[in-house]
Order: C-alpha cells, then structure tokens, then sequence
C-alpha cells in the first residue's frame, strides 16, 4: 500500500471527468502485481469485487507501444481499480499526456 501517485492522481481525475463521474478518489493505492505495467487497485483490502467498467481507451507509452486501459468501479460504484495492459506486456515507462489519451466509446448494448 502506498499514497496514489501525482500523475495516477491527474490520470484517474480526467477519466472521471471524461466519464461524467463525480467519484471519491481515494489516497491510497495497493500495486497490482502485473509485471510492471502500473495497474493499481483501491481496494486496499482485497475485500471489494469489480462490478463494471467506468472508462476504457489507450495511449502510447514512450517507447510507442500501445497501452491499453480500463477505470473499473465496484459493487458499490466505487473506484475500483486502474487496469493497464501494455500490449508487448513490457514495464510502463510513463503515464500519459492527457492530450494522448483515446477513450473507447462504452457499449452498454
């Protein structure tokens, strides 16, 4: 467990707000274990279950491979977790400009 980054800080608040969600952004954070890829959960317990996803999209790392993501909530609409998944499977070298993030449109269908 550690406190939430200032760049996971900045990169979970603009996926809310790009998503419409006013959310609590809790301080804490607990690493995911994902090779390095800077996947983190706020369920600092391990105790909350994911329910749904809130954003998804990609960015470029700084290498120029593709970085998939996912902002998830739990069954209490909570944030849950940042899921990211670079697709060489490689270490993140950095969070994204805001600038470089692409949303990918949500099919609730």
């Amino acid at each position: 467990m550690r406190e939430i980054s200032k760049s996971e800080l900045k990169l979970v608040s603009y996926l809310l707000e790009k998503a419409g969600r006013q959310t609590h952004i809790p301080k804490m954070v607990r690493p995911l274990q994902d090779g390095g890829m800077g996947s983190i959960s706020f369920d600092l317990k391990g105790s909350r279950k994911r329910d749904s996803q809130i954003i998804g999209g990609s960015f470029k790392d700084s290498d120029g491979v593709l970085v998939d993501f996912e902002l998830t909530a739990d069954e209490n609409n909570e944030v849950y977790e940042l899921d990211l998944w670079k697709v060489d499977f490689s270490i993140l070298l950095r969070y994204p400009q805001l600038n470089e993030i692409k949303i990918t449109p949500h099919n609730n269908g």
